[in-house]
């Protein structure tokens, strides 16, 4: 995102619609493990499939066919790992970086 794209969407984000995301995020992730022992964690994503979601469901913009060659191929126990265990704390990260340059202190 651009620096306008940014202040466009500070002006129009809903932070309660966005809670209430990440809760239901949580919940679907929370369900899912409890079936992990029947899914095929070696099964590696198809780019049809990878292209439905990146593409054809809005998942990504601009660079989405970037995308859906980088993900094609991956593993579903690779895209757990990534997605639902480590790529959030990626963000965790940026937050903070972004508020120490903007001298923002958490308690």
């Amino acid at each position: 995102m651009n620096f306008a794209e940014v202040d466009d969407l500070n002006q129009r984000i809903d932070l309660g619609a966005l809670h209430e995301y990440g809760r239901a995020v949580q919940a679907r992730t929370r369900e899912i493990v409890t079936h992990i022992d029947r899914v095929d964690l070696d099964a590696k994503l198809q780019e049809e499939r990878v292209r439905a979601i990146v593409i054809d469901e809005g998942l990504a913009y601009g660079e989405a066919r970037d995308l859906v060659d980088t993900y094609t191929g991956w593993t579903k126990g690779k895209c757990l790992m990534n997605f639902g265990l480590t790529h959030p704390y990626q963000h965790v990260g940026e937050m903070g970086v972004i508020a120490s340059l903007l001298g923002v202190v958490f308690d």
